[in-house]
């Protein structure tokens, strides 16, 4: 199953065991990237405001190299576990993703 806009997960370790246990959320889904091996690529951006340690960044016609202090990278799916589900109805609430999940309790325990 595709992971949605605004899924919130944990990153696993990959290329860079530091990068394991960031918070992340999706930002979009881009598909397979057969010349680096990403079966499922997404797009990610950190939660925390704390870059990446190091982001293994290629390109088709040279080698690796390693860049720090990004924010956003390409994370293959298999080093991604969910979190937070946007469509989740407890999640989305009547506003949409992100909604006071504090207030919208208060008010179902009223209404009961």
């Amino acid at each position: 199953m595709t992971l949605r806009t605004g899924t919130i997960a944990i990153t696993l370790a990959n290329r860079d065991p530091r990068n394991a246990g960031r918070l992340v959320r999706v930002v979009r889904y881009v598909g397979p990237i057969e010349w680096d091996g990403i079966e499922e690529g997404y797009e990610i951006e950190t939660l925390t405001g704390e870059p990446f340690a190091t982001v293994k960044c290629s390109v088709r016609e040279g080698p690796f190299r390693l860049v720090e202090g990004l924010h956003r990278c390409v994370c293959d799916r298999r080093f991604l576990r969910v979190l937070v589900d946007p469509e989740d109805p407890l999640v989305a609430g009547d506003e949409g993703v992100g909604a006071d999940l504090g207030q919208r309790w208060s008010a179902d325990a009223v209404a009961a």
